[in-house]
């Protein structure tokens, strides 16, 4: 399977929360294609990742290195949603995936699919941010091919029953590690993406240590085990 490896993807991870929302906000603004509603509750999933983007910090520093807590992107999230034009939760799991710091493969049937895709791209030439590759359409076809030729680090699914089954099936029996499989069925009462832990699903807590000692850190530190 083709596994992300797209420097513009890391790229847009490293930006950092806040020029990523400030991005997509902007791009919500002048995106008269998706009602009101919808882009107010992505708007709120832009301000949720702000929230937890806050929540990075330092670590202790034991022996003189540097730790840091932060989240991460996962890679590249597929969101699938075979319906019509009246309902936009994949609009809503599509921008909540990008602020997240992750590259996105939209599978939907919306009629001006190509139109929103061509102002993403416009909107972060603008802003000089990277912008190929981020953000990719394709149709809602061979779900199975679809499935088996990436290595995905996240599904969102919108759709029927019986496919989010055979969905959960496919990823079951597939190589690989399993990945999380975000999943709402019509006539389901429950609306995840109303949550405020939404992003959770797609964010992989990490942390980053730097050792300091070459550059004039706390060497005595590191002894002082050894002393008798």
């Amino acid at each position: 399977m083709e596994q992300l490896q797209s420097p513009i993807w890391l790229q847009w991870q490293q930006l950092g929360a806040q020029q990523r929302v400030a991005a997509l906000l902007e791009w919500q603004q002048a995106l008269d294609l998706v009602p009101a509603q919808w882009r107010q509750l992505a708007a709120f999933q832009c301000r949720q990742m702000l929230r937890l983007s806050a929540l990075e910090q330092s670590l202790p520093s034991p022996s003189g290195e540097s730790n840091e807590y932060y989240l991460s992107g996962r890679g590249l999230v597929f969101v699938y949603s075979p319906q019509d034009d009246d309902d936009y939760r994949w609009y809503v799991a599509t921008i909540a995936a990008l602020a997240a710091g992750n590259a996105v493969l939209l599978a939907s049937d919306f009629s001006e699919l190509d139109s929103m895709l061509a102002s993403f791209s416009e909107t972060l030439y603008l802003r000089q941010l990277p912008a190929d590759g981020l953000l990719t359409g394709c149709e809602c076809i061979d779900l199975q091919h679809q499935l088996a030729s990436h290595q995905y680090a996240a599904l969102c699914y919108y759709g029927e029953a019986e496919l989010a089954q055979a969905i959960r099936l496919q990823l079951a029996e597939g190589d690989g590690p399993i990945i999380p499989f975000i999943c709402e069925v019509l006539g389901d009462p429950q609306a995840s993406l109303t949550h405020p832990d939404f992003l959770l699903q797609l964010v992989c807590e990490r942390t980053r240590t730097t050792n300091l000692t070459a550059i004039g850190g706390n060497t005595e530190l590191l002894t002082l085990g050894s002393k008798a």
